[in-house]
C-alpha cells in the first residue's frame, strides 16, 4: 500500500466516524438515561479521529521530510493499524445502524442495550487502535523534538 492509498484509508476512516458520531451524539445528548457505553464510544471515535487527522498531516508531508524521519514508522505498521481500524469501523457502523429505529433513524435505547456487549467489544478495539495511532504519533513528535533541539535521536 503506497502513501496515497494510506491517505485514502485515513480519509475513509474520518468519513466513517463522521457518519457514526452525529448519531451517537444525538443519542447521548437527547435520550434520557442513555447508556454510558454510547458516550464512551463517542469519546473514543473523537480521539481516534484526532489521531487520524494528525497522521494525515504527517503523511501529506512525508515526501518532504528527511529519510531518518520517514523510516521511524514503517508503511507496514501503518497499514496494519489502518486495516484493523477500517474493519473495526465497518463493524461499528453496522452495529450502530442495527440500533437505529427504522422510521426515525435515531438510535433506540433498547436496541443499544440488547447489543451492548458487542458494542463494548468494539469500543475496546477502537481503544486499541487509538493506542497504536497515538504511539506512532508520539514517535514522530519525539523525533521532531530531538531534531529541533539538535539532540541525536539515535
Amino acid at each position: 500500500m503506497d502513501p496515497l492509498s494510506i491517505g485514502s484509508a485515513v480519509v475513509g476512516l474520518i468519513a466513517a466516524a463522521s457518519r457514526i458520531a452525529p448519531l451517537l451524539y444525538h443519542f447521548t445528548a437527547h435520550i434520557k438515561d442513555a447508556p454510558k457505553s454510547a458516550s464512551y464510544m463517542l469519546d473514543e471515535l473523537n480521539s481516534v479521529t484526532a489521531a487520524l487527522e494528525q497522521l494525515q498531516i504527517y503523511l501529506m508531508g512525508a515526501e518532504r521530510t528527511n529519510v531518518a524521519r520517514r523510516t521511524l514508522l514503517s508503511l507496514r505498521n501503518i497499514v496494519a493499524t489502518l486495516t484493523a481500524c477500517v474493519k473495526t469501523y465497518s463493524d461499528l457502523e453496522i452495529m450502530v445502524f442495527k440500533c437505529l429505529d427504522d422510521q426515525t433513524r435515531q438510535v433506540k435505547r433498547i436496541k443499544w442495550l440488547i447489543n451492548e456487549a458487542d458494542i463494548n467489544e468494539l469500543t475496546q478495539r477502537v481503544q486499541g487502535h487509538k493506542s497504536s495511532l497515538t504511539l506512532m504519533l508520539q514517535v514522530l513528535q519525539w523525533y521532531v523534538l530531538c531534531y529541533s533541539q539538535q539532540i541525536s535521536p539515535f
